[in-house]
């Protein structure tokens, strides 16, 4: 395997500029780094992509090391040398955060939609909103809004900047999931995500009337519930017969 080498180059740090989804900086971290800076000098690089798909002119946003670049700014420093990925394409820069800062805090799926908001995608803040206005896990709202069939393939799209709003049952689904839930007092993550794939792949034919009437009548069913899509599936299966 060849690696991928990018520019280092050095970068005036008053061009540098932060992205709206770059992580809130420690100030104890931007205190401790100027005094490091000023005993031993600066003995890390910062990530910064060169691009125009933020606002179409060519800038440069900090990806990695902006408590670095925020320490040298309160020394006044004017340049520091840096790696340079020169990209236009926003899912490469939202992908490089995501890489660079697990590292020491894992990226959560919303700190993938924040990023995508932040790069301008509308579909991203469809999904959040859906997200909070329902209550429900952004995992759930991007199966129930990009109408996939098979689980955890909308949430793949979210990290890959590939999400879309595509599907055309959204306010039914939405509807019929609450109900469920509001009945028979079970909110988990499995539950929910069983149940949206059962009523994608019973679409044709579903009747929602004819399953909550069959749920009052086994609410039993779905006391200590096993924390298993496959077995909820099984059951709204069966139920339904």
């Amino acid at each position: 395997m060849e690696a991928k080498f990018h520019n280092y180059i050095q970068v005036s740090i008053d061009k540098v500029k932060e992205l709206s989804f770059n992580r809130n900086k420690s100030e104890k971290h931007v205190k401790t780094l100027s005094r490091s800076v000023s005993k031993i000098g600066v003995l890390r690089t910062p990530v910064i992509a060169k691009t125009k798909a933020v606002t179409g002119m060519t800038e440069y946003y900090i990806i990695d090391g902006q408590h670095l670049i925020e320490s040298l700014k309160r020394l006044s420093v004017s340049k520091v040398n840096a790696i340079v990925v020169e990209t236009d394409s926003v899912a490469e820069i939202v992908d490089m955060m995501g890489l660079l800062n697990n590292v020491q805090q894992r990226w959560t799926l919303m700190n993938y939609v924040d990023a995508y908001i932040g790069m301008g995608l509308h579909d991203y803040f469809v999904l959040k909103q859906h997200s909070k206005t329902n209550g429900f896990s952004i995992n759930l709202s991007a199966g129930i809004l990009s109408g996939c069939k098979t689980w955890g393939r909308g949430t793949d799209s979210v990290k890959q900047g590939t999400f879309k709003v595509s599907s055309t049952d959204v306010e039914e689904l939405t509807n019929n999931l609450q109900e469920l839930s509001a009945i028979t007092g079970v909110n988990t993550a499995k539950f929910q995500s069983a149940y949206v794939d059962f009523f994608r792949s019973h679409s044709k034919t579903y009747n929602h009337t004819k399953f909550m009437k069959k749920v009052e009548c086994n609410l039993s069913l779905f006391q200590n519930l096993p924390h298993d899509t496959q077995y909820c599936y099984s059951l709204f299966v069966k139920l339904y017969k």
